[in-house]
């Protein structure tokens, strides 16, 4: 029996994906290429068993996949891939929970702290000779972390880390999220919950750990950005589309908001021009998981959702209810 195709739609540091390459043949795109064109993508498609989703993966190449057994998306968030489409063909579509959690949460942390004690702001000012203005007792000063409140957007893996890192720094930290957890899990975990408004009111940090959907787009919009303190943080490392960053970046100008930091935008790579403007602000280009020791982690998990299908093991982190 030939070996199973797999198609990887984007080009990817492949340490991690050894097993993968023993048991499959890897269709990549042409050397030298970051990804297929559109047109060559469903042509690359149509006889694969499997995708490793490296990027967008739309209702037409699903479509021509005429073998296609598994779509494994190389990342948390799966807002790129066409779920609804492969549910419709019986195809499951997987993503990532172990190997991605904590590097988000060291990045929403590094951004917490970048904020928090403007690093940025000083880097800059050091760097741009303008020394006294900063050095001195009294001069830019930032904000200690420990006995602030901590408000938690989704307490999934990620959000979880993001609560454990936090709570070793002296934080409080309060949850919302669709399920509340057990009063066990609340305990052990020690979180306490709160319904999104409230918990946005008595927050100095919100950190975004959602996924974009239809009930999540623009959540964070300039009614629920009132409610928060004039001095609050937010921090986003989920996805762009969650924050109506038109409204964000009018509270910060307006000094309505205490600051923010960001890794992820609507429209990627583009950046909203407006965000460059406001003060205390951390802007970084979607970086959450990229380590190399990360990274080569993402593509093992990944290839360990492509091989259980194809060797007929219990399939895992099934996002589309197929399966």
């Amino acid at each position: 029996m030939p070996a199973p195709t797999v198609l990887l739609t984007h080009s990817i540091p492949t340490r991690g994906m050894e097993a993968l390459f023993d048991a499959c043949r890897v269709i990549m795109p042409p050397e030298g290429a970051y990804t297929f064109t559109p047109e060559a993508l469903v042509d690359a498609a149509r006889d694969v068993d499997a995708i490793f989703a490296a990027g967008p993966v739309p209702a037409a190449v699903i479509e021509a996949a005429r073998r296609l057994r598994i779509i494994a998306n190389y990342g948390a968030g799966y807002d790129r891939v066409d779920v609804e489409a492969a549910a419709r063909r019986g195809i499951p579509v997987t993503n990532l929970t172990r190997s991605t959690s904590l590097p988000t949460a060291e990045m929403a942390l590094t951004l917490l702290l970048s904020v928090a004690r403007r690093v940025p702001e000083l880097d800059g000012a050091l760097r741009g000779g303008e020394p006294e203005s900063v050095f001195g007792m009294g001069k830019a000063m930032g904000r200690t972390l420990d006995g602030l409140t901590l408000g938690i957007v989704g307490l999934g893996n990620i959000g979880s880390c993001m609560a454990r890192l936090c709570r070793g720094l002296g934080m409080q930290v309060l949850y919302t999220s669709r399920h509340r957890r057990s009063p066990q899990e609340e305990a052990e975990k020690e979180v306490a919950y709160r319904p999104l408004e409230a918990l946005l009111a008595e927050s100095d940090v919100v950190s975004l750990h959602v996924p974009h959907t239809a009930e999540t787009d623009r959540m964070i919009n300039a009614e629920r950005l009132a409610l928060m303190k004039p001095d609050a943080i937010l921090i986003n490392t989920a996805r762009g589309g969650v924050v109506d960053t038109d409204a964000l970046a009018e509270a910060l100008r307006a000094g309505r908001l205490g600051g923010a930091g960001l890794d992820v935008y609507p429209q990627e790579p583009h950046v909203p021009a407006a965000l460059f403007s406001c003060p205390h602000t951390v802007l970084t280009p979607h970086i959450g998981t990229n380590t190399a020791h990360a990274r080569a982690e993402m593509a093992r998990e990944t290839c360990d959702c492509i091989l259980r299908a194809f060797d007929g093991r219990p399939l895992v982190n099934v996002v589309n209810g197929v399966g």
